[in-house]
């Protein structure tokens, strides 16, 4: 008997394992799909792109005020500042924590970004003068020329992380099939040994009942 309970012991144990595993497998499947489903929700890439748009869209709008267009007036200008700010403390999120924190560069072009915006709002009120609008076009020019660099490095981040994501979840889910077989398996063996088991128990419940039978009437001849 002590075999069989050893066996029957070494079934249960497995099935709780690879049922164990199967629900930790279906965890990280679950937390993988919801990592890539905030990486679609907030888009590096066009976070990034829209940032380089507004830097080109201030620092136009500026030179085309600095040079008297008839086009472009101070509010208009104003404006397209506000919305640089709005961008730049879009780079400063924490949406973008992953994405900056993974190169130098990427971090010291959001810090300049930043330092010069702060330097352009203490400017700001005084653009009308030719010199103050001059230095502002000065400080935000060679920011204008490294914003692509990033857009583009934003649009190979994510594209590399989905990537990443789909086939990290390709391999859960084949190790998520694993552990599913495992557990009929393990389940079918432990069914199949109770079975077997029953079976025996019945056999030997018929042999004692005989010779149970028997006993009895060698006891009353």
């Amino acid at each position: 008997m002590r075999p069989n309970i050893a066996i029957r012991s070494l079934l249960i144990g497995l099935v709780i394992v690879f049922f164990s595993m199967a629900i930790y497998v279906v965890v990280l499947i679950r937390e993988d799909q919801n990592e890539t489903q905030q990486l679609s929700n907030y888009n590096i890439a066009w976070i990034t792109s829209q940032a380089s748009v507004e830097i080109t869209r201030f620092s136009q709008r500026l030179t085309a005020f600095s040079a008297g267009s008839p086009d472009v007036d101070e509010d208009e200008v104003n404006l397209r500042f506000d919305i640089l700010v709005s961008r730049v403390a879009t780079l400063k999120s924490s949406v973008l924590q992953d994405f900056v924190s993974g190169d130098p560069a990427r971090r010291k072009f959001i810090d300049d970004l930043d330092v010069a915006v702060r330097k352009i709002d203490t400017l700001m009120p005084s653009i009308a003068d030719r010199k103050v609008s001059t230095q502002i076009i000065e400080i935000i020019d060679p920011l204008d020329r490294r914003a692509p660099d990033l857009a583009s490095a934003a649009y190979t981040f994510t594209s590399d992380t989905l990537v990443e994501h789909q086939l990290r979840l390709k391999d859960l889910q084949f190790l998520f099939i694993d552990m599913i077989t495992g557990l009929i398996a393990c389940g079918s063996g432990l069914i199949v040994f109770l079975i077997y088991q029953n079976r025996l128990s019945t056999k030997v419940s018929q042999e004692l009942e005989v010779l149970t039978t028997d006993l009895r009437i060698s006891s009353d001849e």
